[in-house]
């Protein structure tokens, strides 16, 4: 199975302003749910199990502010330690994108999906 993660700046949007592929369940699995357990990252622990639930991974308000914080935290963590494992150039690209576009004040009604 392979995740996108989605941006939609309005609630309202039909159209999302970022449409960013995220990899196979192999590759969210390594840099995104292992990191996020290991560091205590509960919601980026989580994204397959929540993106493949009926429920489905969608977040605004805030607990979008909480996983743009723990993005942050990820990325940190990939940036100083790599536990045998080194983050694709890619990937750090993409953490950082995500970051810049949730600091961003016209995004402060946004919502993420990851699917």
């Amino acid at each position: 199975m392979a995740y996108h993660l989605v941006i939609f700046k309005q609630s309202t949007a039909i159209e999302p302003t970022i449409d960013l592929y995220l990899g196979s369940a192999r590759t969210v699995n390594l840099y995104w749910e292992a990191a996020g357990i290991d560091i205590g990252l509960p919601t980026i622990s989580a994204i397959t199990e929540r993106a493949d639930s009926e429920a489905g991974f969608c977040i605004s308000g805030t607990t979008l502010t909480a996983f743009k914080v723990e993005l942050e935290l990820l990325y940190k963590h990939w940036n100083t330690s790599h536990k045998g494992h080194e983050l694709p150039p890619t990937h750090s690209e993409l953490m950082h994108a995500v970051i810049l576009a949730l600091d961003d004040e016209s995004f402060d009604n946004a919502t993420l999906m990851i699917a």
